[in-house]
C-alpha cells in the first residue's frame, strides 16, 4: 500500500479538478482582458482626437480667413490621427468655425466614430468620440 499525503483521502479523487476550475474561470479572465483592451483603445483614440483638436484650434488662429482656418483645422486633425485609426479618420466630422474675429475665441469641435468590432466583444460595435478646444485670435492682428 502506498502512503498518501492525507491519510483520510482516497487517492485519485482530486484528478481533473484543475481542468474544471480553469474551464469555469477562463471565460471570466477573457472577458476582463477584453474590457481592458476596449478601455485602452477608447482612451488612446480619445487622447489622440483631443490632442489633434487642440493643435487644430491653435493652427486655425494662425490663418487669415475663416475658410482657411476650417481647412487647416481639418488637415491638422487628420495628421494627428495618423494612418493607424482608419475608422475615426473615415467618420471624422469637423464643425465650421462660425466666429473668426480678432480678440474672439476660435473653437474647433470634432467628432468621430471608433470601430471596436476587431476586439471580438459582441456587445460593443463602436464608440462615438467628441472633442472641442478654443484658442483666442490675437486682438491686434488683421484678418483678410
Amino acid at each position: 500500500m502506498r502512503p498518501t499525503a492525507d491519510p483520510g483521502r482516497e487517492p485519485g479523487r482530486d484528478a481533473g479538478t484543475l481542468s474544471l476550475e480553469f474551464a469555469l474561470a477562463a471565460p471570466l479572465i477573457f472577458l476582463i482582458l477584453g474590457i481592458v483592451f476596449l478601455y485602452g483603445r477608447v482612451a488612446l483614440c480619445s487622447g489622440t482626437l483631443h490632442s489633434g483638436v487642440r493643435d487644430a484650434a491653435r493652427a486655425a488662429t494662425q490663418s487669415r480667413s475663416a475658410e482657411e482656418a476650417d481647412a487647416r483645422a481639418r488637415e491638422v486633425i487628420l495628421q494627428a490621427l495618423g494612418p493607424g485609426e482608419r475608422s475615426c479618420r473615415s467618420t471624422l466630422s469637423v464643425e465650421k468655425i462660425d466666429l473668426f474675429e480678432p480678440g474672439h475665441p476660435v473653437t474647433v469641435t470634432a467628432t468621430c466614430q471608433v470601430s471596436l468590432t476587431d476586439l471580438g466583444l459582441d456587445s460593443v460595435d463602436s464608440v462615438n468620440l467628441s472633442a472641442s478646444f478654443s484658442s483666442t485670435l490675437d486682438p491686434n492682428r488683421g484678418t483678410g
